[in-house]
């Protein structure tokens, strides 16, 4: 999901007006003693045009967007909003980092303070660096496994995200995730239930299509 900030609205085509944001303009009012917050706008794009689906608050830290979420109980917790457009990381790699990092989760916030609010952005900051980390990682991976396979007669599909090589009767078959590559292989080839076959099967001399 893509967003824009309130300066970017008017070429957006989004109708502003039409938009409630008392509650977001409220809690930038909470945040701003401490730290710069604006609204969002967040949208989805549909046959070139842009709808409107909600907005959120965020400050922005280092460089990083942090959202400042809230829950029922008015209590709010921070979330980096960079992490989405990390994209060879999913879901379960990031519990596993968010389990790794040596700065434990902060409370959540009740009442506004610097500190509590620093304590969740260089949290948050920590948990990006350490995504990016394994994102890039896995990244090069990817690279790495489409360079191993250049000039190959491989065979693509889903936007060669999945494909296979078949070679004297052996499959060697590929699908490209967002943090991994799964691969397999299997034979591939029709033979008789002859003695003949199983003999040359079981030493090696099978030629697949004689």
């Amino acid at each position: 999901m893509k967003y824009f900030k309130k300066s970017e609205l008017k070429k957006s085509g989004i109708d502003l007006a039409k938009i409630k944001t008392e509650s977001e303009d409220k809690l930038v009012a909470l945040i701003a003693p401490f730290y710069p917050a604006e609204i969002i706008y967040k949208y989805s794009v549909q046959d070139g045009k842009n709808y409107y689906k909600h907005c959120t608050v965020v400050i922005e830290y280092e460089g990083l967007l942090m959202n400042v979420h809230g829950s029922n109980d008015n209590k709010y917790r921070l979330f980096c909003e960079d992490v989405h457009n990390l994209k060879n990381i999913d879901f379960g790699a990031k519990n596993r980092v968010q389990q790794g990092l040596n700065i434990p989760e902060p409370n959540r916030i009740g009442v506004f303070t610097k500190n509590k609010l620093t304590q969740w952005l260089e949290y948050n900051k920590a948990f990006y660096e350490a995504c990016k980390k394994v994102n890039g990682n896995n990244a090069q991976s990817i690279t790495d496994f489409y360079k191993s396979i250049e000039g190959l007669p491989v065979r693509y599909w889903n936007e060669k995200r999945q494909g296979e090589i078949v070679k004297n009767g052996i499959e060697f078959s590929f699908q490209v995730n967002e943090n991994y590559v799964s691969t397999q292989i299997k034979l591939h080839y029709k033979a008789g239930s002859s003695i003949e076959t199983f003999l040359k099967l079981s030493d090696n001399k099978f030629i697949a299509g004689e």
